[in-house]
């Protein structure tokens, strides 16, 4: 039945009408017209003869939608299908206007995707051949026009003909005259759009590698020509990185060449720039090691310095995430070489530029300095503690007092990023940098109290102080009355904005970590100032002040004695769930923040959570629940009104009366959109999985109503493998598996078995898809903590658990059967893995008879060589040391096979130059002594001379910790093999620890076992054994393990029982005293 093309014309202009009456009848008219099949047709005539360009876009996006289903096009009868293919092969040719063309060329595309799986439609290629191969450059140039949307649209549809595209993009490419001209271009995009496709083609891949010269030669043309066409060419470089960097070996210097070029040059477009930045990160990341053979490093940091040493008038561009300047993507390219080199093979560069800095005192290239530390102190962290530490913060010092105030806010970045990466060694400058700091911040605060928003200066302050504090561990105690003091002065004035106030709390947050027991004189006068904000309803304004206290709160609750906090435990979980009852949609960062409370009670008070549970679980899981239906849906189209929906949608789409009045090109189910998630997003996710974790580990029975709803979804998160949240999955999930193993009966036996085998498939399939490198280290973390946590329930996983282990050392240092990846060359970040892969290793011990565990070391045993030898970095070494000191207690009697064969290894590097090497050496020592018993008595001498000559001449707290942990364990094992005279009293008065809180342990063990045993010395030096105890026991930092506090209290309570009188003579400080009465 015909329809009336003067009706549709009407509708599709009432449908573009900015009155929502008027288009909600139209899109019921036209509802009711897509009923009739004949409507398609006259669309298309809409789309041939309309004056309106906008109608015929329209009409074509219609068509499209409406037909993007197969079966929607099916139901077309086969003389309807025809007359629309032939009508719009017809069209393309004789539209003028481009952006028609585009639309129509959309819809062609869909419909090439039903027509070619059934094998139809060969005119289509036909008609592009003829267009690509005639001798009419118009008709040639309209092809490439053709060829490229389609590609955009749908690059399936060349898969089958790839090889014939492939040679005409690149006969048509190295032919053009003009390499600017709209052919180039096209094509260009052509190969970037079906390169996916190319990957397992060899010949086709050959010729991608081929076209790279001519690529380059087009870039640099339209660079000054056309910069947005210039960056669409780059995307090909960039994808040939990600699908075939083989392709580009051969071209790998002009392509950082031209990409430098481009990137140093100021009088061209920005992104362009940063596109040139961008690429040569890439192939840092991807062939970091070709890139130092072809002598092209030291030209690249050179030349990234000069970026970051370019004018700005922005003080603080580095703070600003997702910025796209070049400055921004320079220091990103820093980052990517701290990441992906040896510190040793980069930091010479780097150091050279920096002391030119300030040779010269250029206040530009001082501020390139500052921002460089700041940007490679992540991927570099140790080498910086070991080799530069004290000149990086001398520099920065130097920073801080400069006149100029870019330089300044540099250096206070600078300071921010160090600390947060180069602890906890980097807080012990403290002294030298907080008072600095806090000068400065009164300074400024003087200026700053009534205004309405901070400055730029005093966000830096605010920066560096919250980060800095937030680094350190311990050592605040001295700078809490002024730090809080200032605190409460500005929460407390209500003329301070709102930021102000918010980044005070953020500092306080921040203080409370750090500080921790320290900062229970300040609670209360704190938060009963704050005490507002913990009720619902509170003005929109005052809501982001709100979150802060909140997260307060949890600070609060995490670092307090339960006692301290529990006036505030009650309002704080009716607050939380108040707050998340009144939520909205878009509020992830008010119940990120909930959630995290939840966590922290959960953490020090399960009992106060537990009458909330069923309210806290339903919100936790409800988000989770809510995340994967986002995901799922993150690409799915939204249909504005029901005429886009084909037949077979939904009834509820007919509700919907919006509409698209343009197509932006997004709304394809296939097209890899890019979205930005926001940090609240995923942060929300990662604090409801961490609130889950948490209340599994901290109830029994209580969780088990909720045990198999949270398996379930936290499944589906693995699955799903968001790599923003991954970390926080993996961690619940292993919770979950080890309540599984704590469940009595065999069903729970079932589920553990059942979540162990869905968590070892995650492993294979993620190492089968891209290889050992893609395990996330959290993976092997919670590995190792499920295989000390649930034991020999593992057992039936063991073997496979065994070669993963083994292949990831041997893949990094090599074995029989290959060289092995590291080499000078590789990074802090490319040693992890081994780390990891120790825990793992040692972790065994818990699940295997020792016999079986002795085997499997055994053969580990040339690696660990390997991995101690002199050749070794620092970090290998150290890591060799950590897997063979934490395996001695897995190999019970036959650790004395260990000791002849590793002692030779261990004992020299007891007195290495490297701190974490020396302190490894000295914890193998104990360990290999504790558990090796009798077999090593003979070895004793040599071990107490080692730790004599390292005590003399050592620095490192924690190594003198690790020194007196292995002591005590010699001395329990073997108590007649240790000169006790010389060894007790040195003991008795070094401590307590300073640094390696997990010794207190065994060292408490030790004093108990020497004042049973009646020690002489126990009796004499009574006051300071009493007093390192009662300082132990009193810091929550250096006591927080149970065992630990059970050991110190039996000592204490021993000494009251045997020698009161002693015990009451004491002159104690006030709070130690009180500890000691109510013990």
């Amino acid at each position: 039945m015909f329809v009336d093309i003067t009706e549709i014309e009407g509708i599709l202009t009432r449908l573009l009408a900015p009155d929502n009456e008027v288009i909600k009848q139209a899109t019921d008219e036209l509802t009711l017209a897509l009923k009739n099949p004949h409507t398609y047709v006259t669309l298309c005539t809409v789309i041939s003869s309309s004056k309106n360009d906008k109608l015929k876009e329209y009409a074509a996006l219609i068509l499209r939608k409406k037909l993007y289903k197969r079966n929607a096009w099916m139901n077309l009868s086969q003389e309807l299908r025809e007359q629309i293919k032939q009508f719009l092969l017809k069209t393309i040719i004789d539209e003028p206007s481009i952006e028609v063309k585009k639309h129509i060329l959309q819809f062609i595309a869909v419909l090439a995707k039903h027509e070619l799986m059934r094998g139809n439609w060969n005119e289509l290629f036909a008609f592009i051949e003829s267009c690509i191969k005639s001798n009419n450059v118009n008709e040639r140039q309209f092809g490439s026009f053709v060829v490229k949307n389609l590609s955009d649209y749908y690059p399936q549809m060349f898969e089958s003909n790839i090889t014939t595209f492939v040679d005409y993009f690149i006969q048509t490419l190295n032919s053009a005259d003009d390499c600017t001209s709209d052919v180039v271009y096209n094509i260009i995009s052509s190969m970037n759009n079906i390169i996916e496709l190319s990957i397992q083609v060899p010949q086709v891949i050959q010729a991608y590698s081929q076209s790279v010269p001519r690529v380059l030669e087009v870039i640099l043309a339209l660079s000054t020509t056309n910069p947005d066409h210039a960056c669409d060419c780059f995307e090909l470089l960039g994808s040939m990185c990600e699908f075939s960097i083989q392709a580009l070996i051969p071209h790998l210097k002009p392509i950082v060449q031209v990409s430098a070029q481009l990137a140093g040059n100021t009088n061209i477009d920005e992104t362009l720039r940063c596109n040139g930045i961008n690429l040569i990160s890439t192939i840092i990341r991807s062939k970091k090691k070709v890139l130092v053979k072809l002598n092209l490093l030291n030209p690249v940091i050179e030349l990234m310095f000069s970026i970051l040493s370019e004018e700005t008038d922005d003080d603080t561009w580095f703070l600003e995430e997702y910025a796209l300047n070049p400055m921004s993507a320079a220091g990103e390219c820093m980052a990517a070489i701290a990441d992906e080199l040896s510190a040793s093979t980069f930091m010479p560069i780097l150091i050279k530029l920096i002391d030119a800095a300030y040779t010269t005192q250029d206040p530009n290239a001082l501020r390139a300095s500052y921002t460089t530390m700041a940007f490679v102190s992540d991927g570099c962290s140790e080498y910086l503690k070991k080799n530069y530490l004290k000149q990086f913060v001398t520099a920065i010092k130097m920073g801080l007092n400069s006149s100029n105030e870019t330089v300044k806010s540099a250096a206070m970045y600078a300071l921010g990023e160090v600390s947060q990466y180069v602890q906890p060694q980097v807080s012990t400058y403290a002294a030298e940098i907080l008072p600095e700091l806090m000068k400065m911040f009164k300074e400024k605060l003087i200026v700053e109290y009534t205004k309405p928003e901070c400055s730029s200066e005093v966000r830096m302050i605010f920066y560096a102080l919250d980060k800095f504090i937030d680094s350190m561990e311990g050592g605040i105690d001295e700078y809490l009355p002024e730090m809080t003091a200032i605190v409460l002065d500005i929460i407390r004035n209500e003329q301070c904005c709102i930021e102000l106030k918010d980044k005070a709390i953020t500092i306080m947050c921040s203080i409370v970590k750090s500080g921790g027991d320290a900062t229970a004189p300040y609670f209360i006068p704190i938060m009963e100032i704050l005490d507002a904000y913990l009720k619902p309803g509170i003005e929109e304004k005052l809501e982001t002040l709100q979150i802060m206290v909140i997260q307060l709160l949890s600070e609060f609750a995490a670092a307090l004695d339960p006692k301290v906090f529990e006036p505030y435990l009650d309002i704080s979980l009716k607050c939380g769930l108040a707050l998340l009852q009144e939520a909205k949609e878009d509020q992830p960062e008010v119940r990120a923040v909930c959630y995290g409370l939840f966590s922290s009670i959960a953490r020090v008070s399960i009992n106060h959570l537990l009458p909330y549970m069923d309210l806290v679980m339903q919100h936790v899981l409800k988000s989770l629940d809510n995340s994967l239906i986002a995901d799922n849906s993150f690409n799915l189209e939204k249909k504005k009104f029901n005429a886009y929906s084909s037949d077979d949608d939904d009834d509820d789409d007919d509700k919907d009366e919006s509409l698209i009045t343009e197509d932006d090109g997004s709304d394809d189910a296939d097209s890899d959109d890019f979205a930005y998630v926001d940090a609240h997003v995923m942060e929300e996710k990662d604090n409801a999985c961490q609130t889950i974790a948490q209340i599994a580990q901290s109830t029994g029975d209580q969780f088990l109503p909720y045990l198999n709803n949270s398996f379930e979804i936290v499944s589906k998160l693995l699955q799903e493998d968001d790599e923003d949240t991954i970390d926080s999955v993996l961690e619940l999930y292993s919770q979950i598996c080890i309540y599984f193993s704590k469940l009595p009966d065999n069903c729970g036996q079932e589920s553990l078995e059942k979540a162990l085998e869905n968590f070892l498939k995650y492993g294979e399939k993620k190492i089968q898809e891209d290889g050992f490198p893609a395990l996330d280290s959290v993976y092997l973390d919670v590995l190792a903590d499920m295989l000390k946590e649930i034991k020999t329930k593992m057992i039936k996983y063991a073997e496979p658990i065994m070669i993963l282990a083994k292949s990831i050392l041997a893949l990094k240092i090599g074995d029989a059967n290959n060289p092995g990846e590291l080499d000078e060359l590789d990074s802090e970040n490319d040693t992890l893995p081994i780390e990891y892969a120790g825990n793992v290793v040692s972790n065994l011990s818990y699940v295997l008879p020792p016999q079986v565990f002795t085997e499997y070391f055994l053969s580990l045993v040339p690696l660990l060589k390997k991995l101690m030898s002199k050749e070794s970095s620092d970090l290998l070494r150290a890591a060799g040391l950590a897997i063979t000191g934490e395996s001695a207690k897995g190999l019970g009697e036959n650790a004395s096979g260990l000791c002849e064969i590793m002692f030779p290894l261990v004992i020299p590097l007891a007195e290495d130059e490297d701190d974490t090497v020396r302190n490894n050496a000295v914890f193998a020592l104990g360990e290999i002594a504790f558990y090796g018993k009798e077999s090593v008595y003979k070895y004793y001498p040599i071990i107490l001379n080692t730790f004599s000559q390292v005590v003399t001449k050592e620095q490192r707290s924690k190594v003198l910790d690790n020194i007196y942990g292995a002591l005590a364990r010699m001395i329990i094992t073997n108590i007649e093999g240790i000169p006790l005279d010389h060894v007790v009293p040195v003991m008795i008065n070094y401590l307590p620890l300073h640094e390696d809180f997990v010794e207190n342990l065994t060292v408490f063990k030790c004093l108990v076992y020497l004042f049973e045993v009646g020690n002489p010395y126990m009796v004499s030096m009574l006051e300071p054994v009493i007093k390192a105890s009662l300082v132990t026991l009193s810091d929550k930092r250096k006591c927080y393990d149970d065992d630990a506090k059970e050991e110190i209290i039996k000592l204490l309570r021993m000494y009251k029982r045997d020698f009161l009188d002693k015990c009451l003579s004491l002159t104690l400080p006030e709070n130690l005293s009180k500890l000691f009465n109510e013990i």
